[in-house]
């Protein structure tokens, strides 16, 4: 005898942990990119703004570099 009765764990809910899942296993690559290519993607961004602004470069700072790349993303 079965009982029509309703799944505790509905198709739905289980579609947004693998959602979930996903995002989180991309924002895990996102960060090991950026702590093993750390210093030289700084380097790149500080060079390209020096060339880009080549008056404003004795006023750069990280600052600066954090806020271009938080614009980028």
């Amino acid at each position: 005898m079965k009982r029509n009765s309703p799944s505790i764990f509905s198709e739905s809910g289980q579609s947004v942990i693998e959602y979930a899942l996903i995002l989180l296993l991309i924002a895990i690559i996102i960060l090991a990119i950026l702590l093993i290519l750390g210093d030289d993607l700084r380097a790149f961004v500080f060079d390209l703004l020096r060339t880009w602004f080549p008056e404003q470069a004795e006023r750069l700072s990280w600052n600066d570099v954090l806020a271009v790349l938080s614009v980028m993303a």
